[in-house]
């Protein structure tokens, strides 16, 4: 149960972090490219911590 609970933690955490990353450039849109290099640099930044 413990880790149910961390893990949604750790997902609505991502999700929120991702969200700030795109409210930054709001007025700009991305392409699919874009979108996967973000999400890409993203989960490589997190997996060096």
């Amino acid at each position: 149960m413990e880790s149910e609970r961390h893990d949604n933690f750790v997902i609505k955490s991502t999700v929120f972090d991702i969200i700030q990353i795109f409210e930054q450039g709001k007025d700009k849109t991305y392409t699919a490219e874009e979108i996967k290099t973000i999400l890409t640099a993203y989960v490589n930044g997190m997996t060096r911590k």
